[in-house]
């Protein structure tokens, strides 16, 4: 399994946002809060259009942080640590795309990830913002669903192999970010590579919550 379930680029430019998402809010760990927040602002992505096309917005979710900050400790200069829910969250992630057998994990693994954790910040804020972990989860399966139907034509993408599945469903005209975000997240790139290691040697834990199976429309 050499090689398999590495993040893809807009997966880790999805992670690097999240971390400067949190040294701006002065947060004490980085948390699947921002690895939502992260997801509605790297556009373009399998991810991002399901949040789109459930009416989630970058500035809905962070009113609704907002609220939901108010009675927290002081802030801190900088995060330290990786919080424990985005920690099961990209462990989730990774499971999910082998589950999906994948080579590599992208941003539909990481919106699914936060769809099977109730209890995670993310989740809370889209149920506050009326979204199910259901839907997500259709939504998910309908553009992934898309990407099956138009897979010859992303065969032909240039380093299709290296993109994320939806590239070329959710492009839509907008032009591609220079990756100049990545090795600016140490945190998440030692995570990442725990995980990967460990989903090589076959120790990573089942998918949770998988017998109930993403509904196909």
């Amino acid at each position: 399994m050499a090689g398999m379930n590495k993040f893809t680029q807009k997966a880790k430019r999805v992670l690097s946002i999240a971390q400067t998402e949190a040294e701006t809010e002065q947060a004490r760990e980085i948390g699947s809060e921002h690895l939502l927040l992260g997801l509605c602002i790297e556009t373009g992505t399998a991810a991002s259009r399901v949040l789109e096309d459930l009416g989630v917005e970058t500035d809905s979710v962070r009113a609704v942080l907002k609220e939901m900050r108010r009675t927290e400790e002081p802030k801190q200069e900088q995060p330290s640590t990786l919080g424990e829910d985005l920690k099961r969250l990209l462990e989730q992630a990774l499971a999910e795309s082998v589950a999906d057998k994948a080579t590599t994990v992208g941003t539909e693994h990481l919106i699914l990830a936060i769809s099977r954790d109730e209890n995670s910040m993310a989740m809370r804020i889209l149920a506050a913002l009326g979204i199910t972990s259901e839907q997500v989860q259709r939504q998910t399966a309908r553009i992934m669903e898309e990407y099956k139907q138009m897979q010859d034509v992303a065969k032909k993408a240039d380093n299709s192999d290296d993109l994320e599945k939806s590239d070329v469903i959710s492009r839509r005209g907008v032009s591609r970010r220079k990756e100049k975000d990545e090795g600016k997240t140490p945190l998440v790139d030692q995570l990442a590579t725990d995980l990967t290691a460990l989903a090589e040697e076959g120790k990573l834990d089942p998918v949770i919550g998988r017998s109930k199976e993403i509904e196909r429309v």
